[in-house]
């Protein structure tokens, strides 16, 4: 069980690795767009999500797991690949 404080690592983990990985575009175009959606995930705090907590909709609530596992495939993917040299 994790709660939204264990996160709190993440937004130094951000700044240490956003350019970087920007820099390598593992996601192509949409490499900035992902890290912009996991930093909205992951550092946000939604409440209109709480009304699913008694129904089978409840797994919503785990947005901000979500936008942490987003970051560790965008990072996964991101020391795979080297970039591409430019033309």
């Amino acid at each position: 069980m994790a709660w939204e404080h264990h996160y709190g690592i993440l937004l130094p983990l951000f700044a240490a690795t956003a350019a970087e990985t920007l820099r390598r575009k593992p996601l192509a175009a949409c490499t900035a767009a992902a890290l912009m959606l996991a930093f909205a995930l992951t550092g946000q705090f939604f409440q209109p999500l709480q009304l699913f907590a008694a129904t089978p909709f409840n797994f919503l609530q785990s947005y901000v797991l979500f936008g942490a596992l987003l970051l560790l495939a965008v990072w996964h993917l991101a020391c795979r690949f080297e970039p591409q040299p430019s033309a």
